[in-house]
């Protein structure tokens, strides 16, 4: 036996019975065991009875979305959730509330199977943005080892949630953050978190006349301040972000001081806000230099000027020790070198002999004496006969050359003269 197209109502026990025809005993019939049948159904893909707000949900309210299905035959289905921000899936902090309760069949459901609503609530948080739920029916008859709502039927997914919520936490910077010199370029940065994207609004301070356009840049609103004046452009800036959730307006605000100094100024007086509101001073650097550049480049030019300083300081007093030891020789006094008296040359006076000399006119005689040392040579002048004394001539010599004549009548040693 075959059936086809089954549907719950096919669903029991079946029996196999034989009937046939015994010649004896007449007709008769054999029945086999039963053989239930079992009809498994499969779950419906859920549906999404309620939902949230395609405009979004304000941040703190509740959040209610509410899935329905029919999960194939009693005691066979469940109902699960899944939760992703972002595409990325969340498993905790979520902290939401899940009812299920059991509703009436519709139509095309099979009599046999039974269909279940459940309701998944929680608070909307800006920390779980573009926020996804994914409801999957689970039937034990047919098992899926990983729910999946890419790759299964029995799935269902919202579209991502927006959690709405009044602009906050505002904050206001400048480039450079120094001092701004007249003609240089300020740009002041405005930037808000809110949802809806807040707009921006800038104004100063006593100058209520001027209008102020901001550039959107993303989710930040920039001001740019060119050929900066001493008179236009010195104060106090104020960024306002404002924005609308279903209704209700939200805006806040901070100020920004910007100091415009004279390119002929080389000391800048800094502004202090006396307003309640939230005020950041902001001065820039001539030539949009940063201060923190600004100082390490003074910081390294006053490195090379004290190194150069030092070195040629250096230099300086090697100069002047040398100069003052030259000085300090110059005026000590001159060693003198005795120099002896210059040795006699052929000279008769001074000569100091050993014992008394002979007279050299009464005995002119023994003078003709020609065994007398050739040292002493004769002169003879006035008539009188002189002996003369001969001394080494060499370098720095003050020896005389000792004559001595053993045959001679002079016979006695000179004494060599006191020098």
């Amino acid at each position: 036996m075959i059936i086809q197209n089954t549907q719950c109502s096919d669903e029991g026990t079946y029996f196999c019975s034989v009937t046939y025809i015994n010649t004896e005993t007449g007709s008769s019939s054999f029945k086999n065991n039963s053989t239930p049948l079992y009809i498994k159904v499969p779950p419906k893909s859920p549906s999404f009875a309620s939902g949230a707000s395609q405009n979004g949900v304000p941040e703190g309210s509740l959040a209610n979305i509410t899935c329905n299905a029919n999960w194939g035959r009693p005691g066979k289905g469940s109902i699960q959730w899944k939760y992703y921000s972002n595409g990325v899936e969340v498993t905790a902090s979520i902290n939401p509330q899940v009812t299920t309760k059991s509703v009436s069949l519709q139509s095309g459901d099979d009599p046999c199977t039974e269909r279940w609503e459940s309701r998944t609530s929680l608070v909307a948080n800006r920390t779980f943005q573009n926020l996804s739920l994914a409801c999957y029916v689970v039937n034990t008859d047919f098992p899926v080892t990983q729910p999946d709502c890419t790759s299964v039927n029995f799935c269902s997914q919202t579209d991502p949630i927006s959690i709405l919520y009044g602009v906050s936490d505002i904050t206001v910077n400048s480039a450079p953050q120094s001092m701004s010199y007249e003609g240089g370029t300020t740009t002041l940065t405005c930037y808000a978190d809110g949802n809806p994207k807040p707009s921006y609004t800038w104004t100063k301070e006593d100058d209520v006349n001027r209008t102020l356009t901001g550039i959107q840049d993303g989710d930040v609103s920039k001001l740019v301040l060119t050929n900066l004046r001493l008179d236009q452009d010195d104060g106090t800036y104020n960024c306002t972000a404002s924005n609308v959730v279903l209704g209700v307006s939200y805006s806040t605000s901070r100020e920004v001081n910007v100091n415009v100094v004279a390119t002929t100024t080389t000391k800048a007086t800094t502004k202090t806000s006396t307003t309640a509101r939230t005020s950041t001073s902001v001065t820039t650097a001539p030539g949009g230099a940063s201060p923190e550049s600004q100082s390490a480049d003074n910081s390294q030019t006053n490195t090379i000027i004290i190194a150069v300083c030092v070195s040629v300081g250096c230099v300086i007093i090697i100069v002047l020790i040398i100069v003052g030891v030259v000085c300090w020789r110059k005026r000590q006094p001159k060693k003198t070198i005795e120099e002896p008296p210059e040795k006699p040359y052929n000279n008769h006076t001074n000569l100091s002999f050993q014992h008394a000399q002979p007279d050299l006119v009464a005995d002119e005689k023994k003078f003709n004496n020609p065994s007398l040392n050739s040292s002493f040579d004769q002169k003879h002048e006035d008539g009188l006969l002189y002996a003369d004394l001969t001394y080494d001539n060499r370098p720095r010599s003050r020896k005389p050359m000792a004559i001595t004549e053993t045959s001679s009548d002079y016979s006695s040693d000179i004494q060599m003269p006191q020098v």
